[in-house]
């Protein structure tokens, strides 16, 4: 498959994952995940699968309000690494609290005999100009 292509597939992908966090569709998010998948929160803190999946689940953390912006598709055989800027209201009901985010993000994305999975996910905070 060629790399524009692929390109292609890895920005739908990522809009449908992007979809289902907004929708709190655990299923779908844990469907596209890679078993190995880890998230690494703006906030510094790491999830592997299966908490990021009940947290999810639980509604501890709802998303809303994404909009990704200046992402750019590096594919390298079975691996592509997707960056960009992402930027998010997340609430977090279960401290009643929130937070808006503006970040730098760094996804992998592995293809796999299933297709493409997210493997990792590095959300950091955007130097303050």
């Amino acid at each position: 498959m060629k790399s524009t292509n692929i390109k292609a597939q890895i920005r739908l992908m990522d809009d449908q994952r992007l979809a289902a966090m907004a929708q709190g569709d655990a299923d779908a998010l844990d469907a596209m995940m890679d078993p190995q998948f880890y998230y690494t929160h703006f906030s510094g803190r790491t999830d592997d699968r299966a908490f990021y999946i009940r947290r999810i689940r639980s509604g501890s953390a709802l998303y809303s309000g994404i909009r990704r912006s200046e992402d750019v598709i590096l594919v390298h055989d079975d691996i592509a690494l997707h960056r960009g800027r992402i930027e998010m209201h997340i609430a977090l009901p279960h401290i009643n609290s929130s937070v808006d985010i503006d970040s730098t993000f760094n996804a992998v994305w592995r293809h796999t005999s299933d297709g493409w999975k997210i493997l990792a996910y590095v959300s950091t905070p955007r130097a303050k100009d």
